[in-house]
């Protein structure tokens, strides 16, 4: 027979499994069965503070927060060669980027859980890129990301009293109105957003959370990595998607069929 001091070992273990699946963690794998590895696209080697992250036209496309409420934007091939960079544009903590395919030019957040939010509209089509317009959007709150919908040519916003708050995902039209918004639970701190066939693919730390324009999630998947997430974007080539995201300490970018998070994603 199995001794008491074996049976209390074995009965902490099998409740620390249920505590795991069933409760997640900010930070942490909630289940065995839902954790996606990725694979290393490449290092980027600037030590800057690394935000958002876009993918266009076979260009990755980082947003780095270099500080006194100025961003910059980095254009990297597939290998991670850096071919272009924006000068210093006042696009505050640059917490996010996309690109919008009907004028070809990027849409910036500023991000931040005390930071009312703004849209930079920025033409990256030139050898100084420049921002075009910004869309005050502070009357939706603060802590703002960004993504284009680009079947629907609208804006997907998150926004949020703070970090910690439940969020709103608003959508917007590029004259700045509301057409749309609806409010999930707090996943953790806001990361990135990039939307997928009618899915909002919304990035918090060490975890991406599927979400369909009626508001209900429609399932996790967790991470484990070393650092900070740092934004996310769907590359799409013909009928083939990826998520493509970013951490940071060392900054990096990371890739996974779109169809494995699908397969491998919980309720």
């Amino acid at each position: 027979m199995m001794n008491r001091k074996y049976i209390n070992k074995l009965f902490i273990f099998l409740t620390a499994i249920f505590v795991f699946s069933y409760f997640p963690i900010e930070g942490m794998a909630a289940t065995i069965f839902n954790v996606i590895k990725g694979n290393l696209l490449f290092g980027i080697e600037s030590k800057d503070n690394m935000q958002g992250v876009a993918y266009a036209n076979g260009f990755y496309y980082v947003s780095f927060d270099i500080g006194k409420g100025y961003g910059v934007i980095r254009k990297y091939t597939k290998t991670g060669i850096l071919v272009q960079q924006s000068p210093p544009l006042l696009i505050g903590h640059s917490s996010e980027i996309d690109y919008r395919e009907k004028n070809g030019n990027f849409y910036v957040s500023n991000g931040g859980g005390t930071n009312p939010t703004k849209i930079t509209e920025v033409n990256f089509n030139t050898e100084n890129p420049y921002v075009v317009q910004t869309i005050d959007l502070s009357y939706l709150g603060n802590a703002a990301l960004v993504a284009v919908d680009n079947y629907s040519d609208t804006l997907v916003v998150h926004t949020a009293a703070n970090n910690k708050a439940n969020p709103t995902i608003n959508i917007i039209d590029f004259n700045g109105k509301l057409v749309n918004k609806f409010s999930i639970k707090n996943q953790g701190v806001p990361q990135g957003i990039a939307v997928n066939n009618s899915i909002i693919y919304y990035y918090t730390n060490n975890k991406i959370t599927l979400i369909n324009y009626s508001g209900q999630v429609i399932g996790t998947v967790r991470i484990w990595q070393p650092g900070e997430s740092e934004g996310i974007a769907i590359e799409q080539e013909g009928s083939d998607a990826s998520v493509v995201y970013g951490y940071n300490k060392s900054n990096r970018l990371l890739k996974v069929d779109i169809n494995d998070i699908h397969k491998i994603m919980t309720q």
